[in-house]
């Protein structure tokens, strides 16, 4: 899939730098080119935009003051010359910081890490069911200790990732068996349970608190990943 993006940049030999990295990809469709955030403001208002790859100290309006005025950002990447700016980034949940000169090995990397963000964003985006789910469905076999178990979503709890094993957390007991992270992830109902880290996997209903970083389910803080940040709160948002 390829990404509709935009470049917000007051320096023109900037846009050219990233239009000839650009040439050397598939991922990315640049639909429009901005010198100025307002224009680019009004822009986002009528299309759809899938990246955004934005610098931060422009005239009149900065890229992280641009990005406080937006309801729905786009995936972002912030470019720019200055590196103090990386903490304050990061806080906006940019996919990436590349600091200028940009290296086309260094915005590769950034790229490919955005379109796993996107493709993770438009997994999510699951129709709702029009009909109730059928209770054998609300339900999962786990092999461990020698058993097959059979636990219901909802005492489901969260799963972590221990190599070729799996732990399965309840209320009353925990399960250890063989597995796969991304082959439980396909299994669960996306509009119940989310991947927030490549070790954990969370029943929405059943988190207490987010912060910046971590989730409190069950007594215990559980990393959220980069990665797996925008999906789990886009989710986490409907589920709220």
């Amino acid at each position: 899939m390829t990404l509709k993006t935009i470049i917000i940049d007051d320096e023109p030999l900037a846009h050219q730098v990233i239009l000839n990295h650009v040439k050397q990809l598939t991922q990315l469709k640049i639909i429009a080119q901005f010198y100025n955030p307002l224009q680019a403001m009004e822009f986002m208002n009528r299309e759809a935009v899938d990246l955004c790859l934005l610098d931060i100290n422009m005239p009149k309006l900065s890229g992280l003051e641009f990005l406080q005025t937006l309801v729905n950002p786009p995936l972002v990447i912030i470019t720019t010359a200055y590196k103090e700016y990386a903490l304050e980034g990061y806080e906006h949940n940019v996919c990436d910081y590349l600091v200028k000169p940009i290296e086309l090995k260094r915005f590769i990397k950034a790229i490919n890490k955005a379109a796993s963000q996107h493709s993770l964003l438009q997994k999510s985006h699951v129709p709702e069911r029009k009909t109730p789910i059928p209770s054998e469905d609300k339900t999962i076999l786990i092999k461990g200790d020698k058993k097959v178990h059979k636990v219901s979503f909802d005492e489901l709890i969260y799963i972590e990732s221990y190599g070729s094993y799996l732990k399965y957390f309840m209320a009353s007991e925990q399960i250890i068996g063989l597995g796969k992270m991304q082959d439980m992830e396909n299994t669960l109902p996306p509009t119940s349970f989310t991947r927030i880290h490549k070790s954990y996997i969370v029943n929405l209903s059943k988190i207490r608190s987010v912060a910046k970083n971590h989730v409190v389910i069950a007594g215990k803080e559980l990393p959220i990943g980069n990665l797996y940040k925008n999906v789990f709160m886009h989710r986490f948002g409907k589920e709220s």
